[in-house]
């Protein structure tokens, strides 16, 4: 438990660091445009607000929908105010309406930009909710519509009004309708749609960069304590535990997340436990005293997910969350000997998994981290628990 509440002091470290202020601009009601540093939250959902300075050191100021007509960060983003009339229909399981009828209503967003040009591609993003927009070269903005619905013989439909409506506005000239076929209501089809149709009518248009998610494969080495705890109750034999100190080492695979600032991330492990011990255990009556010999391997597979926040340019704190699969090796056991050739043995059983949580410090390609697993149960009819506390460094080798 003590062990426990450490790593739990340590997450508030994450909130300490701030997400850094990056250089900007913003266009004010008036048209008037200011460069700034924008505090770059890596927004998952459209923002509604945001904070920016006016030089380093400078006081924070909150921009929002109400005085602030755009704002971009440089080299990475673009927001643009925009009073647009729109749908909501859900493509969530359960949530699909049953026809394909709509209505529009009125709402002003910060509307994301994916692309610029004589016809420009926007998109907003809500919590399961994902539509785009095309601004025409008058300015006016104007919903693609896509809607997903079950009709009365419970089938998925799908309403790509958006086809025709990108044949009448802007399409190459030798596009028909059944050339759509292939277009999908995603940020990469719809990017990629109006980067091909701009470069067939001449244009040199921008389109905003993309996030990219970023594969590590890390090996690692440390160290390792754990501890294994075995009672098996009513069948006569003592109590045993053992504690032992081991080289840790293994290989982790993360996968660095495109959203949110490449905050995130999701992982799994692959390392080999094994514990090995020899114990007296004298009892004060038999002149014989028994001894147990313990034996547990069990291959380790945590999978789980990891949140980083930058303290520096190179330096960043991380935490991870983990469920781990334990595979235990059939020749596990706890062996009693009571002397006069008489032995009882214990037999781990089976397979389980255990959780666990970790903390550290990243620099460049350089890990370092602190991790607890909660101790796993060995056997189903009796008490017995394996668990472990490692300090380990890893390397992206790519």
């Amino acid at each position: 438990m003590k062990k426990l509440l450490a790593m739990a002091l340590l997450l508030p470290l994450a909130a300490i660091a701030q997400i850094k202020f990056e250089n900007g601009y913003i266009i004010a009601n008036d048209g008037k445009r200011t460069d700034c540093l924008i505090r770059n939250r890596g927004w998952n959902n459209n923002p509604t607000k945001f904070e920016y300075k006016l030089s380093a050191e400078a006081s924070v100021i909150d921009g929002d929908l109400q005085n602030i007509a755009e704002f971009g960060i440089e080299g990475d983003v673009k927001y643009t105010r925009a009073t647009v009339d729109m749908e909501r229909s859900s493509v969530k399981v359960g949530k699909q309406q049953r026809d394909a009828k709509y209505k529009l209503v009125s709402e002003t967003h910060f509307l994301r930009n994916l692309y610029t040009g004589q016809h420009s591609l926007y998109v907003l993003e809500e919590s399961g909710l994902l539509k785009f927009f095309d601004r025409k070269p008058s300015g006016e903005f104007s919903q693609l519509i896509y809607i997903e619905y079950i009709d009365q013989n419970r089938v998925l439909r799908k309403y790509n009004h958006f086809h025709s409506q990108l044949l009448n506005e802007f399409s190459c000239p030798d596009a028909t309708l059944s050339s759509f076929g292939k277009l999908e209501y995603k940020i990469s089809s719809l990017t990629d749609y109006y980067r091909k149709t701009g470069e067939c009518k001449g244009e040199k248009a921008v389109v905003q960069k993309r996030a990219k998610g970023d594969f590590n494969l890390r090996p690692f080495v440390g160290i390792k304590n754990m501890k294994l705890n075995a009672d098996p109750g009513g069948q006569g034999n003592a109590e045993v535990s053992s504690k032992k100190s081991s080289v840790a080492y293994g290989l982790e695979f993360e996968y660095i997340l495109p959203t949110n600032k490449n905050k995130w991330a999701v992982l799994v492990a692959l390392e080999y436990n094994t514990l090995k011990d020899k114990l007296d255990l004298p009892d004060g009556i038999s002149t014989i005293d028994k001894r147990a010999e313990i034996e547990y391997s069990a291959i380790q597979i945590p999978v789980g997910a990891r949140y980083y926040t930058h303290l520096s340019d190179n330096m960043k704190f991380f935490a991870t969350g983990l469920v781990v699969l334990n595979f235990m090796n059939k020749d596990s056991q706890v062996v009693y000997n009571g002397g006069a050739d008489r032995f009882d043995y214990i037999y781990f059983e089976g397979n389980s998994y255990n959780f666990g949580i970790g903390a550290g410090l990243s620099y460049k390609k350089l890990n370092a981290e602190i991790r607890y697993y909660a101790p796993q149960r060995l056997f189903q009819t009796a008490d017995g628990k394996f668990n472990k506390l490692s300090l380990t460094v890893s390397y992206a080798i790519f």
